[in-house]
């Protein structure tokens, strides 16, 4: 686990990817193809676009606050990046 939720999301959207993609390989019927058209594809790109737009509201919330000196307490609810957090998202990729 990362600490940061959208990325253990995505590990554990993986482990259930590769478990799907094992029992593909020996189940060979139509159920399979049922399944796998009308719930794991979906879910999986459902759940793919939703971590895709965790991380930009995070990327935004964490660059609203970087440079703000008079920072509000709220709380704690948002964990403050670290400065290599900030440096991998400065940095191109």
């Amino acid at each position: 686990m990362t600490g940061r939720p959208e990325e253990d999301a995505a590990a554990e959207l993986a482990l259930l990817a590769a478990a799907w993609d094992e029992a593909r390989q020996r189940w060979h019927d139509a159920a399979t193809v049922r399944f796998d058209e009308n719930h794991w594809t979906p879910l999986y790109q459902t759940s793919r676009e939703f971590l895709e737009a965790l991380r930009a509201l995070r990327d935004l919330i964490e660059a609203s606050s970087d440079g703000c000196d008079n920072q509000p307490d709220i709380g704690g609810w948002l964990p403050q990046p670290s400065d290599d957090d900030r440096a991998r998202r400065r940095s191109p990729q």
